[in-house]
């Protein structure tokens, strides 16, 4: 697989997971009267910032906004540190072999 491939596929996968999980979550009954009794997401009472989709205006207010935010960096800041040795490892060897492209 090309290194250009591989990241593609990476950034593909940023933006279909959040669409796959919220589509998942839609067809499970009542998950959003579930995510609300277990602290996941803020009442709709609460007035959230951010209202979820299917979640009957159950949504995500600054601290839990905050913390996905951090988990979503965290994330993006693991598979960085990952892949980037798998590229540098694979120009390397590509250089070794004559090719410059």
């Amino acid at each position: 697989m090309d290194p250009t491939e591989f990241f593609a596929g990476i950034h593909a996968a940023l933006f279909l997971i959040p669409v796959a999980g919220v589509l998942v979550l839609g067809v499970v009954a009542d998950w959003a009267q579930w995510a609300v009794d277990h602290g996941v997401l803020a009442a709709a009472s609460e007035n959230p910032l951010v209202a979820l989709p299917l979640a009957d205006g159950a949504g995500l207010d600054m601290r839990r906004l905050v913390i996905l935010s951090v988990a979503l960096i965290a994330l993006i800041v693991a598979v960085t540190a990952f892949v980037r040795p798998l590229l540098y490892r694979s120009r390397l060897k590509a250089m070794r072999r004559g090719d410059m492209s």
